[in-house]
C-alpha cells in the first residue's frame, strides 16, 4: 500500500489504467465517443491512497474525478481497477467483485505504475456528490458507476438532476443506463419543466441527441400516483 500526502492537491493521470472499455457513453457521465482514450484525471486535496492487495485508489477530501467533459465531485472517490483483457479474448483476467484482491504474488501484475494495461471498472464517489457535464448536474450523497453495465447510481437525500430546460428530483434513486439512453428516477420522482410539475413513483425518461444537439430529454413516462399540475 502506498499512500500520497502532502501537497494541496495531488493528480493522478489515470491514463495508466486505461483503457476503460465500456460502450460509448453519451449523457449520464458524459463520457462520449470524443473522450474514448482519454484519461481520467484523480484530484484529492488529502491525498489519494493507492490500495494495491485490493486493487483500488482512493483519493480523500474535495476529490474530483475528470474525463473529457464530465467531472465527478465527492468527499471521497474510489476506483476499482483490473487487468485489462487481452486483445482478442473479450474477457478480464480480473476478479468481478470490487473487494477481490490480488492473487499471491501478482502485485506487480496489478501495478499501474509498473505499465501493465489494466481498466477501470467501477467508480464510488461518497460524500457530497455532483456529477457535472455540459448539459446537466446530478446532485447526491452517493453515486456508483459500473463500467461493464454502463450503469450510474445515484442515492442519498435531495437527489436532483438539473438540466437547461428540465429538473427531476427523486426520494430512493436517480439511474443512467447509458446503453439504453434512459433516467431513471424512484420513489415520489418529480419533473418540472417551464412551470409544468409531473409527479409520479417511478419516472423514466427518454434521452436523444440530434445532429449538433446537446442531449435533451424527449419523454418522460410515470408510473404509480400519477399527478401532472402547473405552477401557473
Amino acid at each position: 500500500m502506498r499512500v500520497r500526502r502532502g501537497a494541496p492537491y495531488l493528480a493522478l493521470a489515470v491514463l495508466l489504467l486505461a483503457p476503460v472499455t465500456a460502450p460509448a457513453q453519451n449523457f449520464g457521465l458524459g463520457f462520449n465517443a470524443e473522450d474514448n482514450g482519454k484519461p481520467i484525471n484523480i484530484e484529492a486535496e488529502q491525498g489519494i491512497e493507492w490500495q494495491q492487495a485490493n486493487r483500488v485508489y482512493i483519493a480523500r477530501g474535495h476529490a474530483k474525478a475528470t474525463r473529457g467533459q464530465a467531472t465527478v465531485f465527492a468527499d471521497t472517490l474510489m476506483a476499482y481497477y483490473r487487468p485489462a483483457a487481452k486483445e482478442g479474448d473479450g474477457k478480464s483476467t480480473a476478479p468481478t467483485g470490487k473487494n477481490a484482491p490480488a492473487k499471491t504474488g501478482d502485485a506487480k501484475a496489478s501495478d499501474p505504475v509498473g505499465g501493465n494495461s489494466t481498466e477501470i471498472y467501477r467508480l464510488e464517489a461518497i460524500g457530497n456528490v455532483r456529477i457535472a457535464t455540459e448539459t446537466q448536474t446530478v446532485y447526491g450523497d452517493n453515486a456508483v458507476y459500473d463500467v461493464d453495465k454502463a450503469l450510474l447510481v445515484v442515492t442519498g437525500k435531495r437527489l436532483r438532476l438539473e438540466t437547461p430546460r428540465d429538473t427531476v428530483t427523486a426520494r430512493d434513486s436517480l439511474e443512467w443506463y447509458d446503453n439504453k439512453q434512459l433516467a431513471v428516477a424512484r420513489g415520489d420522482a418529480v419533473a418540472v419543466r417551464e412551470g409544468k410539475q409531473l409527479r409520479g413513483d417511478v419516472m423514466t425518461a427518454e434521452v436523444t441527441k440530434g445532429q449538433n444537439e446537446s442531449s435533451h430529454i424527449s419523454r418522460i413516462d410515470t408510473q404509480g400516483n400519477v399527478l401532472v399540475s402547473s405552477q401557473d
